[in-house]
Formats: C-alpha cells, sequence, structure tokens
C-alpha cells in the first residue's frame, strides 16, 4: 500500500534514516528505497508528517531542498546543491583515473602496480595529483 501511494503522488524513490518493511512490494512498483535495514512491524500510529521541501538529516548529515541523493545497493550519498559542479569534476576525475587503471590492467600491468602508479589510495586527499 505505501508504495502504491507513493507512485500515485509522482515519488520516485525514498530514502529512510530508519528501518522500513514491504520491500517486496517496492520492487514490484520499481521504486528504489533505500534505509538502515528492514523490519515486520507497521509505523501506523508511530509516524508524522515534519512537512515538505524542509531540511532533514540522514545519518546526522544535513539534507536540503535542492539537494541531490544517489543510493545503491552500496550505500547513500548526499550532495549539497552548492557543490554539485565541484562534485562533478572530482567524480570525472575519479573515473578517468580508474579507467586507466582498467586499461593496464588490461594490458598486463599488474593490478597493485596500476593503482600505485596514480598513487589511488590519496584520490580523496587535498592537493592530489595523479
Amino acid at each position: 500500500m505505501a508504495g502504491f501511494t507513493t507512485r500515485h503522488f509522482g515519488l520516485v524513490g525514498c530514502v529512510i534514516d530508519g528501518v522500513t518493511r514491504d520491500i517486496d512490494e517496492y520492487k514490484q512498483l520499481n521504486l528504489p528505497v533505500f534505509g538502515r535495514g528492514f523490519i515486520q512491524q507497521s509505523i501506523r500510529n508511530r509516524c508524522a508528517c515534519a512537512g515538505y521541501a524542509i531540511e532533514v538529516q540522514l545519518g546526522g548529515v544535513p539534507v536540503r531542498p535542492g539537494d541531490l541523493i544517489m543510493a545503491d545497493e552500496n550505500g547513500v550519498c548526499v550532495v549539497p546543491q552548492d557543490k554539485m559542479a565541484e562534485v562533478l569534476e572530482f567524480a570525472k576525475l575519479f573515473k578517468s583515473i580508474e579507467d586507466g587503471i582498467v586499461e593496464a590492467v588490461r594490458s598486463g600491468v599488474d593490478p597493485v602496480e596500476a593503482h600505485d602508479r596514480v598513487r589511488y589510495d590519496m584520490m580523496t586527499k587535498a592537493g592530489y595529483k595523479p
């Protein structure tokens, strides 16, 4: 029921700072839902709506209207709206470096050596240069 209602009102996904249930229903509706885990108990009479288009927190991280939320089975990432361009540039850099590592390994370079050449473990440090 919750998934159907969500789709009916035009929502395209959900990130929950807690546990959820009805996972099979979400999958049938192709509705991505991410949370801290699963529960079988209903939240009926234990849940309230605080508002719409308001700042919330996910795992202690502030999320404001307009921020970008990216999620998959590996986790959830919040990109503040005012940092999107900067994050995109880093993502492009990291993708190109990782593509180079894959190519090096395919051409016969030892995987550890391929990572060491670009100082892979330093990619997220300030001032990183490959």
